[in-house]
């Protein structure tokens, strides 16, 4: 794409470089906490009918298991861990994507002179979109929620 004025260069240390750490670290971060919990629901599950048919066991293990098992659901039902590594992810390869596409001058980036504005639009349009996919609009949200 050619040499980079300092503007350029500012925007995509600032802004760029912040976001797609920031979508690296928080996809990570959401998809272990997902992956963790989804392991230990699943184990959990099938431990309890294993150690409610072995009888020096206890009856209070497998039903303290059981519980944690279910609080385990409900922490990943009540945090999306799963949904946000998802979105985070895909954005981040998005913000990847048009970067290549940037430096290479291709795609929406083939005319020069309107390139860095356009890859400023793009770049912000795919961070408000992931933002309006996790804080839905006021209509879209159920009434008991809205101001």
């Amino acid at each position: 794409m050619g040499a980079r004025d300092s503007r350029q260069e500012q925007y995509l240390q600032e802004r760029w470089l912040s976001q797609r750490e920031w979508y690296s670290k928080k996809s990570t971060w959401n998809k272990r906490w997902h992956q963790g919990l989804q392991l230990f629901i699943a184990l959990g599950a099938i431990a309890v009918p294993v150690i409610l048919n072995i009888a020096e066991v206890p009856k209070v293990v497998p039903t303290i298991l059981s519980g944690l098992v279910a609080a385990a659901a409900a922490v990943e039902n009540v945090y999306h861990f799963g949904d946000n590594w998802r979105n985070f992810r895909q954005t981040l390869e998005a913000l990847k994507r048009e970067k290549a596409l940037f430096d290479a001058g291709g795609g929406p980036y083939k005319n020069h002179d309107t390139a860095f504005a356009r890859f400023i639009e793009r770049v912000e349009g795919l961070i408000a979109e992931e933002t309006t996919r996790y804080f839905p609009e006021e209509e879209e949200r159920p009434q008991s929620l809205q101001r």
